[in-house]
């Protein structure tokens, strides 16, 4: 894979899990990919700048402790806030990014499932908005970009690569939702997604087909993100979310039940493989004139069935893995199911003795404790609550590109003792 001489990818996201991994592997590739330079958008947060910013989260990350040295010259970093026109850049910052982008890379988003509306809106919709119109002004812009979910689809069925139709006008649905005219609640309730991630994950998609103009956008799904794989390097992870989320909490012995069906397979799908699928995509038509210069598809970066394991071989193997590992207070999952006898078995084991817990150190007047205690006690009930919308219903992908081909219980395996190592 090649592309013309000096080209200069813009990057979203990079404070976050995948975004790291996405500059690493940029870095890692730049002279098979004629990179010149990366560009980095980063939100100045709490009190941080940028370029703060970048030197505090993102050089001391192991994720790039492989690179050569001096590897931070080929970046350029700017604040930036996507939320907002012109994604936030002062007006000479923006005319360089204008100038000289080739290829965008937008990964920045909320990826917290039940985040408020207006939060949702403002990272999922307003931001990959924001970056398109950056897009529209960059005039030696190839393509862009943008991470999605596999999960935009409400369908029961296969779900194949293509927009997930909404009952409403999606520029009707951005413009109510914009405007605080309906909630979370009412807003899933008609579109029919289990929250409001996907929800706007799904609008997003829309508002991009409508509005991307003759730009050459490509839409990545990735399902449920974890541990590297090989780059940069296997287990390395950095986020508590999702699947890692779940197995953190079975490794410290507080997760003992969860809400789902045992023959469910949970398509998990190792970080460095979407990153690749991202740089793939955004170089693709490079030296290809086949290739439609305003070309719009969407992508799937997911396992598949064939390199997915069912839940009960999940927790069958965490118990394997953590029963016996050093410092894992790891024991068993006595329960995974569903309805009345979930809620029962989440009594005994969760909500019960947790509770008792809390009110125990609340009398003794260990407050910092009970805080962790009750902290837990909630963090179990939300991946429940999340988790039991994906472990209750098969869902089956339908990728046109080959997907990657890994061995799923060695995968597990790598997944454990990067959460052990890298989260604990």
């Amino acid at each position: 894979m090649a592309s013309s001489n000096n080209s200069v990818a813009l990057v979203t996201g990079a404070t976050g899990f995948l975004g790291k991994v996405v500059v690493e592997e940029l870095l890692r590739q730049k002279h098979t990919l004629s990179l010149k330079s990366i560009i980095l958008l980063v939100r100045a947060k709490n009190g941080e700048t940028a370029r703060q910013r970048f030197h505090n989260i993102i050089v001391p990350s192991a994720c790039f402790s492989n690179l050569r040295p001096g590897w931070t010259d080929d970046v350029e970093v700017f604040d930036g806030d996507l939320s907002v026109p012109r994604c936030g850049l002062a007006d000479d910052v923006y005319d360089h990014v204008a100038n000289n982008t080739t290829h965008i890379i937008h990964v920045a988003g909320c990826v917290k499932f039940n985040s408020p509306v207006p939060e949702a809106i403002s990272s999922n919709v307003d931001g990959v908005l924001n970056v398109l119109a950056l897009g529209r002004s960059c005039d030696k812009l190839r393509r862009i970009v943008t991470t999605s979910t596999a999960y935009v689809s409400t369908a029961i069925g296969p779900v194949y690569a293509e927009l997930s139709p909404l009952p409403v006008p999606p520029s009707q649905l951005y413009a109510t939702l914009k405007a605080g005219n309906m909630n979370a609640e009412q807003a899933i309730g008609i579109t029919g997604h289990p929250n409001v991630y996907t929800l706007s994950k799904c609008l997003a998609e829309h508002l991009v087909v409508e509005q991307r103009a003759n730009l050459s956008v490509t839409i990545v799904r990735p399902s449920i993100i974890s541990a590297a794989l090989k780059y940069p390097k296997p287990g390395w992870i950095d986020s508590k979310a999702a699947f890692a989320g779940l197995v953190l909490c079975f490794g410290k012995g507080i997760l003992r039940v969860i809400n789902g069906r045992r023959d469910i397979k949970l398509d998990i799908v190792p970080v460095d493989e979407v990153a690749s699928r991202l740089i793939q995509e955004v170089f693709r038509g490079d030296h290809q004139p086949t290739v439609n210069a305003s070309e719009f598809r969407v992508t799937f970066s997911v396992a598949t069935d064939r390199c997915s394991l069912r839940i009960s071989e999940i927790c069958r193997l965490l118990e394997q893995e953590f029963n016996g590992m050093p410092g894992s207070d790891a024991r068993r999952f006595c329960f995974v199911g569903r309805g009345w006898l979930f809620k029962g078995f989440e009594l005994l084991y969760h909500r019960g003795p947790l509770t008792l817990q809390s009110a125990y150190l609340g009398m003794r007047g260990e407050t910092e404790k009970q805080k962790q205690v009750k902290k837990a006690l909630k963090i179990l009930k939300d991946m429940n609550a999340v988790f039991s919308h994906y472990t209750a219903q098969k869902y089956d992908f339908r990728p046109e590109e080959p997907s990657p081909m890994f061995e799923p219980t060695e995968y597990l395996r790598v997944v454990c003792s990067g959460v052990w190592e890298h989260l604990v």
